[in-house]
């Protein structure tokens, strides 16, 4: 979500488009630096990217890179929260959160056994952050500082293979690309 009324799709190779979500039309295909666009996130009305690889650029509404930063690991998914923390789950099977501060420190945020091949990232208003286990099944909340670990939602839920996901922080709402994408399921959380 960039705002209310537009959000971002992500076309892997292609880039991503601006999805009008008043009309439900989508605009013109942008690659951002002329590379594909693997994870999207946006945080304080700033668009951020990744190529899949190591780099996380901050990029205009034309996909103009206005800065970049470099990680430790291969990027699968990443989130910002409202103090510019980045979160990622890296490419490999493994059971880390890691989380980049503002003053560039790359370290893991959380590593936990009941959670397989982390995947999806996202974080809410609080600065919770919010993972998915893809071979756990599961989605776990971190709190801000790291302490706190819950499992929020199992198999039991219907979380299956959880790929990625997105939490509305206006309706508490938190929308799972279950099934390696292949299904998609909305839960609300209080």
């Amino acid at each position: 979500m960039i705002d209310n009324k537009q959000a971002i799709v992500i076309l892997a190779n292609k880039g991503f488009q601006i999805l009008d979500l008043t009309t439900l039309t989508l605009g013109r295909r942008i690659k951002p630096g002329g590379k594909r666009c693997y994870a999207v996130t946006c945080s304080n009305n700033q668009i951020w990217t990744s190529n899949g690889g190591t780099t996380i650029s901050q990029i205009d509404i034309s996909g103009n890179i206005l800065h970049s930063i470099t990680t430790k690991n291969e990027i699968q998914n990443f989130c910002i929260d409202n103090d510019r923390n980045i979160y990622y789950t890296s490419r490999g099977i493994e059971n880390n959160v890691y989380r980049i501060t503002l003053d560039g420190q790359d370290s893991i945020f959380c590593s936990h056994s009941d959670l397989i091949y982390s995947r999806g990232i996202d974080v809410d208003s609080k600065g919770n952050v919010y993972v998915g286990g893809m071979l756990s099944h599961n989605i776990h909340r971190i709190s801000s500082d790291g302490k706190n670990h819950q499992i929020i939602l199992t198999k039991n839920d219907g979380i299956k293979c959880p790929w990625g996901f997105c939490y509305n922080r206006e309706t508490k709402q938190f929308l799972v690309a279950n099934d390696h994408t292949e299904s998609v399921a909305i839960y609300s959380l209080h």
